[in-house]
């Protein structure tokens, strides 16, 4: 077997560091594929910029994307959706444990994935939206991410990896979060957004 270790990053909001850190371990998750969403793998990262990976990043949005997205956050009477890039795993694992997302893919589902990470509040992109990010992707004026993107088979069990926990400052770069003597985080000095169900 392999033994060539890979940095890689796994971007998720308060709730799910809790119960990943709590469990001990990342669950498997959804993913598309052939049109279709598909359940058992983590999606991984080389890249520590978490924009252009389909996630939502705490912005704000209207009340039509509120009801879209269904979870979010409110303050000041505005809606905000829920920040999938406040807390980011660093693993180091061994390479013969993951697979490039393109292998999973055919070269147009890479391509509409790769548009619809630029749209992480579009639930279902219009043609005007992607030609648009298509635009934007081939003038450079933003980064196709695709090319970075990995997948783990499975739930991760954090305790037979190395790992780091890095949280969002308010510029948008990451800060390490220290382990206490146990190996434990603690998350309770950084406030918790109160996370609801739109209806």
């Amino acid at each position: 077997m392999n033994s060539q270790l890979i940095t890689l990053y796994h971007f998720t909001n308060r709730p799910n560091i809790e119960l990943i850190l709590k469990e001990n371990n990342i669950k498997a998750g959804l993913y598309r594929k052939n049109g279709k969403l598909e359940k058992g793998l983590i999606s991984l990262t080389t890249d520590i910029d978490p924009y252009g990976h389909g996630l939502t990043d705490g912005r704000e949005i209207s009340v039509p994307q509120a009801k879209l997205l269904v979870y979010g956050t409110e303050k000041d009477d505005k809606y905000f959706c829920v920040d999938n890039t406040e807390f980011c795993i660093r693993l180091s694992i061994p390479i013969a444990s993951v697979i490039l997302a393109s292998s999973m893919h055919d070269k147009a589902e890479l391509d509409l994935l790769e548009k619809t990470g630029h749209l992480p509040c579009s639930r279902h992109a219009s043609t005007a939206e992607l030609v648009h990010v298509a635009s934007l992707l081939s003038a450079g004026k933003i980064t196709g991410k695709s090319a970075t993107w990995w997948y783990h088979k499975g739930d991760l069990a954090l305790g037979l990896v190395q790992y780091d926990v890095l949280h969002k400052l308010q510029n948008g770069s990451y800060s390490l979060l220290n382990k206490g003597a146990t190996g434990d985080i603690d998350l309770a000095p950084i406030q918790a957004p109160s996370i609801f169900a739109y209806s």
